[in-house]
C-alpha cells in the first residue's frame, strides 16, 4: 500500500467516524455491546453453574456409593447380604415375578429341589439367575455382562487380587471346579456372597443362602 492509498484510507475512516458520531450512533453501539456483554456473561455463568452443580452431584453420588459399599463390606462377615438386584433372599417365587417380571427360562427341578429362572433378554444386558429351594430364593446372581450392579465394591471383571484387596483373604480357601471355574465365597451361609472367575476375571457374582455349586 502507497502513502497516498494510506491517507486516503485514513481520511475515509476519519469521515465515517464523524457521521457516526454526528447520528449518535457510538452512544446506541456502546449500549448495544454493554447488553451483548451481559448477556454473554449470563450465560457463561450459567454455564459454569451448570457444570459445577453436575460436578458436585456427581461426586456426592459417588460418596454415597462408597459409603453404602463400605457398610456392606463391614456386615459381611458377621450378617452377610442377603439382596441383590432388587430381589432379597427368601422371597417367594410370585414376589421376584413381580420385581423382576416373567423369566426368560424357567428350569423347574434342574438341580434337585431347586428351582432356576434365568432372565436373559435384549431389554436387560445382564444375565440374571434366580435359584428357589422349597419355593423360595437362595441364590440370586448377574453375570456376563458388565452392566451387572457392583457387589460389596467388586465389579463384574474384577480380577481376584481386586477382590482379595478390597475385601481380603476369603475366609474358606477359594477353588476350582472342575469347568475351569474358580470360586470366592465370603460371608455366612445364610447371607454369603459368591464370586466365580474365569482367566482371573469376575464373570459372575451374587448371593447365596446356602452353600452349593455356583457353576451351571
Amino acid at each position: 500500500m502507497t502513502i497516498g492509498t494510506a491517507l486516503v484510507v485514513v481520511a475515509m475512516l476519519a469521515i465515517i467516524a464523524w457521521q457516526v458520531d454526528k447520528r449518535g450512533a457510538w452512544k446506541i453501539a456502546g449500549k448495544v455491546a454493554l447488553w451483548s456483554l451481559m448477556v454473554l456473561a449470563l450465560m457463561v455463568g450459567a454455564i459454569v453453574g451448570y457444570v459445577y452443580w453436575t460436578v458436585l452431584e456427581t461426586e456426592r453420588e459417588f460418596e454415597a456409593r462408597l459409603e453404602s459399599e463400605q457398610r456392606e463390606v463391614e456386615t459381611l462377615a458377621s450378617e452377610g447380604i442377603k439382596s441383590y438386584l432388587g430381589v432379597s433372599l427368601g422371597m417367594q417365587k410370585n414376589e421376584v415375578a413381580y420385581v423382576l417380571g416373567e423369566a426368560t427360562t424357567k428350569n423347574d427341578s434342574a438341580h434337585g429341589d431347586a428351582d432356576l429362572w434365568t432372565y436373559d433378554n435384549d431389554a436387560d444386558p445382564t444375565i440374571r439367575f434366580i435359584m428357589f429351594d422349597a419355593g423360595k430364593t437362595v441364590r440370586i446372581a448377574c453375570g456376563n455382562a458388565p452392566d451387572c450392579p457392583r457387589l460389596a465394591g467388586i465389579s463384574m471383571y474384577d480380577s481376584e487380587s481386586a477382590i482379595i484387596e478390597r475385601l481380603g483373604p476369603p475366609p474358606s480357601p477359594a477353588f476350582i471346579d472342575e469347568k475351569g471355574v474358580k470360586h470366592l465365597r465370603y460371608g455366612p451361609p445364610t447371607g454369603g456372597v459368591a464370586f466365580l472367575l474365569r482367566q482371573d476375571a469376575v464373570f459372575r457374582m451374587g448371593v447365596y443362602r446356602e452353600v452349593a455349586e455356583e457353576s451351571h
